[in-house]
């Protein structure tokens, strides 16, 4: 598997969405537009379209929120509406998503 510090090649949320079978269980990094953040009190999502159930997002679970704040980082406020890179393994739940467990796992780009 991949160090997060060596970044895979990047790949944008529609190639992700397109071929996911492809890149299941593998380390990439997704470009894409976070369009809406949400805390539902235990995960807090990043996601790339309207259609969260089947479209591309990140997560970050609220034990490791912790990791964001100490750098000051308020992820539903800091990441919506910017443009992202995120790194970490490929996963399926509904739709692609990659599970964020500490900031340098996302980029803030552009």
């Amino acid at each position: 598997m991949a160090s997060l510090l060596q970044r895979p090649p990047g790949l944008f949320r529609q190639e992700i969405e397109d071929k996911m079978g492809k890149h299941l269980g593998e380390m990439v990094t997704v470009r894409y537009q976070v369009i809406g953040t949400y805390d539902s009190g235990d995960i807090i999502f990043l996601n790339s379209s309207h259609d969260y159930e089947t479209d591309f997002t990140a997560v970050i679970f609220k034990d490791d929120e912790k990791y964001f704040q100490r750098r000051g980082i308020d992820p539903v406020e800091h990441y919506n509406g910017k443009t992202i890179k995120v790194t970490g393994e490929l996963k399926e739940y509904d739709g692609p998503e990659i599970v964020v467990y500490q900031q340098y796992q996302v980029e803030v780009v552009g």
